[in-house]
């Protein structure tokens, strides 16, 4: 898989372009390419909080966790939604059951800013996973089907013009 300057601890899986400048990560990738395009950490994590802020000018993006990596390159797991209007930090399960815990809109509308820079935390204790967003509960589950080790994972939807910026992301691992 390529990896990035910058960003040696990474790898892409996909067609989409990611780059890395001056401590962003941007995610780019125009509405022809149907495929999804991951950035995948080479680690893999069992509990952990992870933080990071993200900003979505366009399109509709993730911050998976514990993830699988198919041999076709779909990436099966759960994502904390990052897009650029709406669903903000709930958990959708990819190639599984969809969404499990999704956000109101008007709570949504109250505390994601749209277009702006944004706060996500991920807390992943077992079967018990909590996102925040700026600072907002927007989502939470106690499922013991949840996959429970695997990488991260930024994403890149496809079918759609997306243009996805990270920064600031920290991953520390808690104690089993």
């Amino acid at each position: 898989y390529p990896t990035l300057p910058g960003l040696e601890c990474w790898h892409v899986v996909g067609h989409g372009t990611w780059t890395y400048k001056d401590g962003i990560i941007e995610g780019k990738q125009s509405r022809d390419i149907n495929t999804y395009t991951h950035l995948v950490t080479d680690e893999s994590y069992h509990n952990f909080i992870a933080t990071l802020k993200y900003k979505c000018d366009a399109g509709n993006s993730g911050f998976y966790f514990r993830i699988i990596v198919d041999s076709t390159g779909n990436v099966h797991g759960f994502q904390a939604e990052i897009d650029v209007v709406r669903d903000a930090g709930g958990l959708y399960e990819s190639w599984g059951r969809g969404w499990v815990s999704q956000p109101s809109k008007a709570d949504v509308a109250k505390h994601f800013k749209i277009k702006q820079w944004n706060d996500m935390k991920v807390e992943a204790k077992g079967p018990h996973v909590i996102v925040w967003v700026n600072g907002w509960k927007a989502a939470e589950i106690n499922d013991p089907n949840v996959v429970m080790q695997g990488p991260c994972a930024l994403q890149i939807h496809g079918g759609q013009d997306v243009d996805v910026m990270f920064k600031d992301i920290h991953i520390e691992r808690l104690p089993d």
